[in-house]
């Protein structure tokens, strides 16, 4: 199993010139490895909405691959932007969940249902 930093650092030797959205958890790793840091959007202070700003940026640039970099207890706080996201289908994005069952950046408090959804 590949940490939460390998994975990133995976992640942005592949972004190209991508606009990467990172909040919560991503945050403290993503300017870290960063390849092309003037297109990355740290979304600090906004758990659960990352996923909608992702799904707008990719709408609004439909010529741009977008990449949301997002937490699991993140999500969690706006989960019915995943079915707007479904229903608008946009082939430009991407969306990584990392699971690591705890709200982190408040404290490591366990995420409802962690390790069962």
């Amino acid at each position: 199993m590949m940490n939460d930093f390998e994975a990133l650092k995976v992640i942005s030797r592949f972004r190209g010139d991508a606009i990467v959205v990172a909040t919560m958890t991503a945050n403290f790793e993503w300017p870290q490895v960063s390849t092309n840091p003037d297109l990355d959007l740290l979304f600090t202070g906004a758990m659960g909405k990352a996923s909608s700003m992702g799904l707008g940026l990719a709408l609004a640039r439909p010529a741009k691959q977008v990449i949301v970099l997002d937490g699991d207890g993140s999500l969690l706080m706006n989960l019915g932007a995943l079915v707007t996201i479904a229903h608008m289908a946009p082939p430009n994005l991407i969306h990584f969940v990392f699971e690591n069952s705890v709200y982190r950046t408040s404290g490591g408090q366990p995420v409802p249902g962690a390790g069962k959804v």
